[in-house]
């Protein structure tokens, strides 16, 4: 490098050997691209070490590592750290006292979260359980992982599916409840996480852990959401006390700040898991939307809750001037009073009491539900390579209007959909076996 100044790059002295025009860019990025993995692969054979995934340097290749436990999703790691303001943080700190952020706490999360594969060391060891044979994570199996955003999230599932007892995993720093659940007569086993915080960062995190110390067939948030309704169209008119499970999943938050003020979301909706899809098509019904086993489920539910059926707050629909707004007439609800939707859900980090911006949603996006947690539990199975799910009660209709009422009662049926469709899953399963 002494000898060769600025032109230490090796693509300079490549290119001019090669039988293609000079100065040729598609070219030389490839050779970059080329070097740029060889370069990396020497450091993970000569010295063991773990390398950065999901590099648009490698034009998203998989690197060769020589410690692949210990690998980072590289675009997974940018998109934290935008999420928490620490590409700002990084961008502001002066070179030399780049390596103290190492020890942020904001940071220490948004690192952690890219690894599916295990904890890399930053500020201290933790402890990981390994199988000896395979020198893998050695997870603890279970049926089905639940995902709830708030507390009261997690008493509603508890109440639907039976009560939990703790878990904690050594170098997790979470503690899970395992619920023991009977489904045709099979024993099943059910983990339930609850968030930190709001929010798809926490979710994101907090899914990574769940899916670093378990093995779930399914994973899945259950909790609540606000809905975006359509009076003019009642076969889509969503209602409070309805239910959506998720279609497809769209961050809502994620996108560009255009010159004129408007915003335009710019990432794409992903499909949750194909098999849960089936088993919805299976239970959806013309005359009341939904298999209504689910609110055998839920009316249990209610009266360990002292709620009445007959005696829910009001659902009141305003429209801008705060006028109330009739809700159509629909002959399901005759035999469903609560119904249950499948369509698409959006994720962001910003609590909607907006109706401009939820109808913007609905009628340019097809949203049925908006939250702030899936897109992080969605990003977190797409780094695993794990199909996931989103059941959501509807309590208010995100405007002016949004208040706690319905939050015992939404968590509630979110919490009876999800057990009739694991039923059914289970139930499938067992048939297939």
């Amino acid at each position: 490098p002494e000898r060769l100044g600025e032109e230490a790059f090796i693509v300079p002295h490549v290119a001019p050997f090669l039988p293609v025009p000079a100065n040729n860019m598609a070219v030389e990025s490839r050779l970059h691209r080329i070097i740029n993995r060889h370069y990396f692969q020497s450091y993970a054979t000569d010295f063991g070490a773990a390398v950065f995934q999901n590099m648009s340097t490698f034009g998203g290749d998989v690197a060769p590592s020589g410690n692949p436990q210990d690998d980072v999703d590289f675009a997974f790691l940018v998109k934290m750290c935008r999420g928490k303001q620490l590409l700002a943080k990084i961008q502001r700190t002066p070179i030399s006292q780049l390596d103290t952020l190492c020890f942020d706490n904001e940071f220490i999360e948004a690192f952690s979260m890219t690894q599916p594969d295990g904890y890399a060391e930053i500020s201290t060891p933790q402890e990981k359980l390994k199988d000896s044979a395979t020198g893998h994570m050695d997870r603890v199996t279970v049926d089905l992982a639940i995902v709830t955003a708030l507390s009261k999230e997690l008493e509603a599932v508890e109440t639907v599916f039976g009560e939990g007892r703790n878990k904690s995993i050594p170098g997790d720093p979470h503690v899970y409840k395992l619920i023991d659940f009977e489904v045709g007569g099979a024993k099943k086993k059910i983990a339930v996480a609850v968030l930190s915080g709001m929010g798809n960062n926490p979710a994101a995190i907090t899914a990574t852990d769940f899916l670093r110390s378990f093995a779930p067939k399914h994973i899945w948030m259950v909790g609540i959401a606000g809905g975006c309704p359509v009076p003019q169209k009642p076969e889509e008119h969503v209602r409070l006390g309805d239910v959506v499970i998720g279609k497809s999943v769209l961050e809502s938050d994620f996108g560009k700040l255009n010159p004129d003020g408007t915003f335009t979301i710019r990432d794409s909706p992903q499909r949750v898991s194909y098999q849960l899809v089936q088993i919805v098509r299976a239970l959806q019904s013309e005359r009341t939307s939904f298999n209504t086993r689910w609110l055998e489920f839920r009316n249990k539910a209610f009266e360990e809750w002292d709620i009445d059926p007959a005696s829910l707050p009001p659902d009141i629909l305003t429209d801008e001037t705060g006028a109330e707004i009739n809700h159509p007439e629909d002959t399901r609800r005759k035999r469903s009073p609560s119904l249950v939707h499948f369509g698409n859900i959006a994720a962001g980090d910003v609590l909607l009491k907006n109706r401009e911006h939820r109808d913007h949603l609905q009628q340019n996006h097809s949203i049925v539900a908006v939250e702030m947690e899936s897109a992080g539990l969605r990003d977190a199975g797409w780094a695993r390579d794990h199909s996931i799910g989103v059941v959501r009660g509807i309590v208010d209709y995100c405007d002016g209007n949004k208040d706690d009422k319905w939050h015992i009662p939404g968590a509630l049926s979110a919490a009876a959909v999800a057990r009739l469709l694991f039923e059914e899953l289970a139930l499938a399963e067992a048939v297939e076996g």
